[in-house]
């Protein structure tokens, strides 16, 4: 039997509320958690703002607004154009390679980097290309929009989810390169053999387009070959950092933050310009999000749901793993990775207290929450925040509306299919 409290109910009651008020669309996703938030320590759930402060992961925080200051220099010299389009010059004219191509350079791209700047760059040159080809450009948008997902799964860096795991557990970035990085090749190559055998019929060329011959011009993307250079050098010292930071015993905001504060110096760009692609609608959802977690924390709610997962696996390492990886991969996609990572962060945290035992190492479960959080974005339109960017874009550049069946379709399918292999890789690795 599990004690409720009353500060519990008031807890769940106000975190419930946040998200059915949120699912209006009538208010501001960061306005309402940010009310929220305030809620809890109005009425004293969370006894004081300092203590509400201390719920705060700064590291998470700050890793995040230091990789959108530097993705923000990084794709003014054209580097993200650059890529995508040599790659398709190499490649030629076959639809399948150029979306294989496509994927692999997206996928790659949002492993290091933020996954929605990935598609904002990449889906107007794959409309441009697809338009030039006379093809529909859906199956290429969809193959990107996945891919950014399953890339953003790979590392500590390319997705939020992940960002906020390394953080809270201690696990460093080639940690997630040699534990969760050969999920998501599988993914990778899984997912695009599904997109090409459910797009064939629409991944096939003209007659008079096969005759035409196509002209790329890569370097026109290049606005800086200056500003390329510096970009790339410390785009790339920057990653090698991000591999021996636990060595060296300093922490990955430490390392983005003085990346993005050097390179901004010795490029032209005024850093109040740069400034100006700091998402702050994201980072103060986080704050809210992150206390709105801590009142849960702190009344118990968090202790009573970890009691509640290894009693419903009866204390079963691989059963619990299981109901991790698809209560996140679900989870995800119809509410949103971010605030499902947050709030089971400190349930996973717990099990060792709660049974030394089966759970003395939990490195484990936090592959399956980084996983499911991760792959399960895929699942429906709403499931990550580059999935409704690039929807967004999509439209804009189209006219033309993805609808939520649509995707549903096409993404869930392949969500479970990935997630399938992520229980499979789970067990046989850890287990």
């Amino acid at each position: 039997m599990i004690d409720v409290t009353v500060q519990m109910i008031i807890a769940i009651a106000i975190f419930i509320g946040a998200y059915a008020v949120i699912m209006t669309d009538k208010f501001p996703r960061t306005s309402v958690f940010l009310v929220a938030a305030s809620l809890l320590i109005i009425l004293k759930i969370i006894p004081t703002q300092k203590v509400a402060f201390e719920f705060l992961d700064l590291n998470t925080i700050f890793l995040l607004i230091s990789m959108m200051i530097l993705v923000a220099v990084v794709k003014r010299s054209g580097f993200f154009q650059f890529l995508a389009i040599e790659s398709v010059k190499l490649v030629g004219k076959d639809p399948r390679v150029i979306l294989l191509t496509l994927s692999a350079v997206v996928a790659i791209t949002s492993s290091v980097l933020d996954n929605v700047t990935t598609v904002l760059l990449t889906i107007p040159i794959t409309l441009a290309i697809a338009e030039t080809l006379k093809l529909d450009p859906l199956p290429f948008v969809m193959a990107e929009i996945m891919n950014s997902n399953i890339g953003g799964a790979a590392t500590a860096i390319g997705d939020p989810p992940n960002m906020i795991v390394a953080s809270q557990s201690g696990l460093s970035f080639l940690d997630f390169i040699m534990n969760v990085s050969p999920v998501a090749i599988i993914a990778f190559l899984i997912t695009n053999l599904l997109i090409l055998i459910l797009y064939r019929k629409k991944l096939v060329l003209s007659p008079e387009v096969k005759e035409k011959k196509l002209h790329f011009h890569p370097l026109e993307a290049i606005t800086s070959k200056k500003m390329l250079l510096k970009s790339v050098s410390v785009l790339s010292f920057t990653i090698f950092m991000f591999t021996i930071h636990h060595r060296l015993d300093i922490e990955l905001a430490t390392i983005a933050l003085g990346s993005a504060a050097f390179l901004t110096a010795i490029t032209d760009i005024k850093f109040s310009e740069v400034l100006k692609d700091v998402d702050l609608d994201t980072i103060l959802f986080l704050v809210g999000l992150f206390i709105l977690v801590g009142g849960l924390q702190s009344t118990g709610v968090v202790k009573k749901l970890a009691e509640l997962i290894v009693a419903v696996s009866g204390s079963n390492y691989f059963m619990t793993a299981t109901l991790i990886l698809w209560m996140s991969a679900f989870s995800a996609a119809f509410i949103g990775a971010v605030p499902y990572t947050v709030m089971m962060v400190p349930v996973i945290a717990s099990f060792p207290q709660l049974n030394p035992a089966v759970f003395s190492n939990i490195k484990p479960l936090w592959w399956t929450l980084s996983l499911g959080a991760s792959l399960g974005g895929n699942g429906t339109i709403i499931g990550a925040l580059a999935n409704i960017v690039a929807i967004g874009t999509f439209l804009r550049y189209t006219g033309r509306k993805i609808s939520f069946k649509e995707f549903l379709k096409v993404g869930m399918l392949i969500m479970i299919v990935s997630i399938a292999i992520a229980n499979i890789y789970i067990y046989m690795r850890y287990i």
